[in-house]
């Protein structure tokens, strides 16, 4: 649910039959697809996007290009048109220690 409303959604790569069992109960309506695929994306919709946005204001392409090849990233679709698009990233940290001898 997004709001209180039901969001039709279908998952378009293959998942976990407790994964379906979850997309059918939740996601009845096969409108929209959700892909991993990012063959699929419309960078150039993402990228003009990202630029109206106060917080990515001013950001370069290749920026928002490297940034869909390396986190999980799913695309939105109603049939062929991208419609929406989710990115997650993981943040690792990690520590250096110098030792003195």
């Amino acid at each position: 649910m997004l709001y209180g409303k039901k969001v039709p959604i279908a998952e378009s790569a293959p998942v976990a039959a407790n994964q379906q069992n979850f997309l059918s109960r939740y996601m009845p309506s096969p409108q929209y697809t959700v892909s991993t695929n990012t063959a699929r994306f419309d960078v150039e919709m993402i990228y003009r996007f990202l630029t109206n946005c106060y917080w990515a204001e001013g950001i370069p392409r290749d920026v928002v290009q490297r940034s869909i090849e390396n986190a999980m990233c799913f695309g939105v679709f109603d049939g062929d048109n991208q419609v929406g698009f989710a990115r997650v990233a993981r943040i690792t940290a990690r520590r250096k220690f110098c030792s003195w001898r």
